[in-house]
Parts: structure tokens; sequence; C-alpha cells
């Protein structure tokens, strides 16, 4: 690498594939979210999160933390939780 390579411009560029970083998520998927929750921890009281730019994943363990689920609890579902809500 040359001190001119060095002081060219670069590109970056980002993807937003579900487009969660740019808008937000739906509605439709938000409340696909909550029941696939409800359908494997029974009616847990979640607390809305605010889950811009979060993956599903992410999503799931802020509102069962939220809900007083421990991570062990969390952990041993999510693999459950998450092939619901896209079905929905």
């Amino acid at each position: 690498m040359t001190t001119d390579d060095a002081a060219a411009p670069g590109w970056l560029v980002l993807l937003d594939i579900d487009g969660t970083l740019v808008w937000r998520a739906s509605k439709a998927h938000a409340q696909a979210v909550v029941a696939a929750i409800h359908e494997v921890h029974g009616p847990v009281e979640l607390r809305p999160v605010d889950a811009a730019g979060m993956t599903d994943r992410r999503i799931v363990r802020a509102m069962l933390r939220g809900a007083g689920i421990d991570d062990a609890a969390i952990d041993a579902d999510m693999d459950r939780i998450l092939p619901i809500a896209p079905g929905r």
C-alpha cells in the first residue's frame, strides 16, 4: 500500500435487508413475535422495547428479560420461538 492508496476515498456500503434499520418493523411482525413468545412461554406480561435495528433474537431476549425471565430459560426456548414468528 502506498501513501496515495491510504488517502484515497473509499466506499462503505450498508445493507438493510429487512428494512428495520431505516423503517420500523411492521405491526404485524411485532404481533407475530409477541404471539410466538406467548405460545412458548404462556401469558407472560411483556413490555414494549425499542426494537429499531435489533434482530428478532435480541428483541425476544429484551422482551423476556423485561418480563423477569432469566437468560437460561430464554436460551433454552429461543430456538422454539424464532421459527414460529415468521409463520404467523
